[in-house]
């Protein structure tokens, strides 16, 4: 973070308290984080109601982009106030009193899929399962029937309150984000409305109904081996945002690397840094159901085909031995019959 920065966020946060307290914020913490992500970090201006479990936050790097392209402070400052207090007047119209009883939040425990890299220091404060590089953590809805209105964090400070372990937190909600948000397979083309494939269909995307938040469907108990029942075998699992994965049949003309080579290069040019979810393909075996990354299995496969050669070789070296021990045994009984002695 350099000097100019620093003085940019020191004035933004100062506009902020200023213009959100006149429109009656009058107890809010505003401050300025580090947001880590796969494909880098940025600065984000936070603000919190204090008293709450309430924050918003925006982007405030892609903010002091468009600064240095010379739009003015006064601009700056109205269009962030403008967006924060909005989404805290939305927040503020919800009863989320409800989230202190766990009995009250289980109906509404969905989960959310992120990158390992970008939340790393967020998560030593919040419950969560790791899958490979990626981090599964549990949320409440807001609003039981709309995910857009909002969801909470579930944090440790709340685990304890409910006198749950982290895993029956991550089963009950596993459990309850398939039945309200049930995973569902597309093809590309219906996805993209162009004319479907058929048989020759190979790229599939898999999301929640609403494609807001679904890349944890991966996570939904039987989901794997229900993909690769519609796939009709193995497939990779392209990470193409928090929002949605993209599943490819492994139909043995796909390579690991370019795989990885490609998931970089599209979260490189079309993924908002906050939105990316990995830098990494993986595969699914659908025999020995293993989700890996792609990588591992490309390197377990030639492993296995290693092993396979060297048992052939191995075999046929024994089989050698075994019809060289039988000839030296007929060559020696031949000499003793000639020798006159029977064996």
């Amino acid at each position: 973070m350099t000097k100019e920065f620093e003085n940019f966020a020191d004035r933004v946060t100062d506009e902020l308290i200023d213009r959100l307290q006149e429109d009656g914020y009058g107890h809010i913490t505003v401050g300025v984080r580090s947001v880590e992500t796969a494909g880098g970090s940025y600065e984000a201006v936070n603000v919190k109601l204090n008293g709450t479990e309430m924050a918003v936050s925006a982007n405030l790097s892609k903010v002091y982009e468009t600064y240095l392209s010379g739009m003015p402070m006064e601009e700056i400052a109205e269009n962030l106030t403008h967006q924060i207090s909005h989404t805290l007047a939305q927040m503020s119209r919800l009863d989320v009193s409800f989230i202190t009883d766990y009995e009250n939040v289980k109906d509404r425990l969905i989960v959310d899929l992120v990158s390992g890299n970008q939340s790393r220091n967020r998560l030593r404060d919040v419950p969560h399962g790791n899958i490979a590089d990626m981090a599964l953590v549990c949320k409440v809805m807001a609003d039981p029937d709309d995910i857009s209105k909002g969801t909470i964090l579930i944090n440790n400070s709340l685990l304890q309150q409910y006198g749950i372990t982290p895993e029956q937190l991550q089963r009950d909600a596993l459990g309850n984000a398939a039945r309200i948000r049930p995973a569902s397979i597309a093809p590309m083309s219906e996805v993209l409305h162009r004319e479907p494939l058929g048989d020759d269909e190979f790229l599939f995307v898999a999301s929640s109904p609403d494609a807001i938040h679904g890349a944890g469907v991966i996570a939904y108990p039987g989901f794997l081996d229900q993909a690769a029942q519609q796939l009709e075998g193995d497939f990779f699992i392209l990470p193409s945002s928090i929002h949605e994965v993209i599943l490819a049949k492994d139909n043995g003309f796909l390579h690991a690397e370019e795989l990885t080579d490609l998931v970089q290069a599209v979260n490189q040019t079309e993924v908002a840094p906050e939105e990316r979810l990995s830098d990494t393909a993986y595969h699914f075996d659908s025999r020995e159901h293993v989700f890996e990354k792609a990588e591992q299995f490309a390197a377990r496969k030639r492993r296995d085909r290693g092993k396979g050669s060297l048992l052939e070789n191995l075999a046929e070296k024994s089989q050698r031995v075994s019809e060289e021990k039988v000839n030296r045994i007929e060559r020696a009984s031949t000499s003793k019959v000639k020798g006159g002695k029977e064996i």
